[in-house]
């Protein structure tokens, strides 16, 4: 005995996509940029450093005077020791006015004036301490300095856009299908 069926085949639809992508591209080109700025304004005012050494005393200690000075300080001994003889003379001159005191001013007087005066002797060519005379007075330096503007000027150029749209393409790459069949029918 047959039964009778009915038979159904079904096949699915399928469904073909294709897609191209999409590109861009962009490109920037630089800028063009000017910086103009002028030089500063510099002035500088110096005021210049003194250094005086005066060793004018340590070359007198060494008796290596200039002949002005030579000739001053000669002529100053030279009074100094007129003035002491004057005293001198006055003083042996009063001791003889006193003659009433005895008769011992002249034979004191002849004792004193016949002994060589006493010197003190030293080494002449080493100057003294402290006879090189040493002033420094330091320099001074102003600086003025003025900034000028800075002038920048840009000019900026537009970006190079290039676009190529994607595109998308849907198809039916099999229909659907339904088969139907009855089998055993009578």
């Amino acid at each position: 005995m047959s039964v009778p069926q009915i038979r159904m085949q079904s096949q699915s639809a399928k469904i073909s996509i294709q897609s191209t992508p999409s590109a861009q591209t962009i490109e920037q080109p630089k800028a063009d940029m000017e910086i103009h700025q002028e030089n500063a304004k510099l002035t500088m005012r110096t005021t210049p450093s003194q250094l005086t050494i005066d060793q004018s005393q340590a070359w007198a200690d060494m008796n290596l005077k200039s002949v002005l000075r030579y000739i001053s300080d000669e002529a100053q001994n030279g009074s100094q020791a007129c003035l002491e003889n004057i005293a001198q003379t006055s003083q042996e001159g009063d001791e003889l006015m006193r003659i009433e005191n005895g008769r011992g001013a002249l034979i004191a007087q002849a004792e004193r004036n016949s002994e060589p005066p006493q010197y003190d002797y030293n080494i002449g060519f080493i100057p003294s301490n402290f006879s090189v005379k040493v002033h420094f007075q330091p320099g001074q330096v102003n600086i003025d300095a003025q900034s000028q503007n800075v002038d920048i000027n840009t000019q900026i150029h537009k970006p190079f856009i290039n676009y190529r749209p994607g595109n998308v393409e849907i198809g039916l790459r099999q229909k659907a299908n339904l088969q139907v069949d009855f089998v055993n029918i009578q």
